[in-house]
């Protein structure tokens, strides 16, 4: 279990600094800018390769943990569950570049991805967090 929560504190990390790098300027221009700064990769490139990476390992732990009865408390359930989220939106936007259709565009949701699933990590945390505390 501290594996899995100590995962999921590195990729909720890397998330939150992807979104520091995408929301703002979805907010400000309406699109995303890739590179021509010198905070595009701290902010973007090796969070994402890093949560990613951590994001396999914490869902490989998750389904382990699961299939041992082990998830017991509902905030490791909403982690675990956000972990293999994470993960297969991620493999559904690489399996969508095989399409006939594809154009590479497909690439641009894997961001989003990222933040989708590890919000549900995000609140998992906090609510394991909270009820361990009396």
């Amino acid at each position: 279990m501290r594996f899995l929560v100590g995962c999921s504190y590195v990729s909720v990390v890397c998330a939150l600094l992807i979104a520091g790098w995408v929301l703002p300027q979805l907010v400000t221009t309406g699109y995303i800018s890739v590179g021509g700064s010198p905070a595009f990769e701290p902010l973007f490139v090796y969070p994402g390769l890093v949560g990613f990476v951590v994001c396999v390992m914490a869902a490989a732990a998750s389904l382990i943990l699961f299939v041992r009865r082990r998830l017991t408390s509902g905030g490791h359930r909403l982690i675990a569950a956000g972990q293999v989220a994470t993960v297969a939106l991620f493999a559904a936007c690489i399996a969508s570049l095989w399409l006939p259709s594809a154009t590479g565009w497909e690439l641009v949701a894997l961001p989003g991805t990222m933040l989708i699933g590890q919000t549900a990590v995000g609140a998992g945390l906090v609510v394991s967090r909270s009820t361990e505390r009396p």
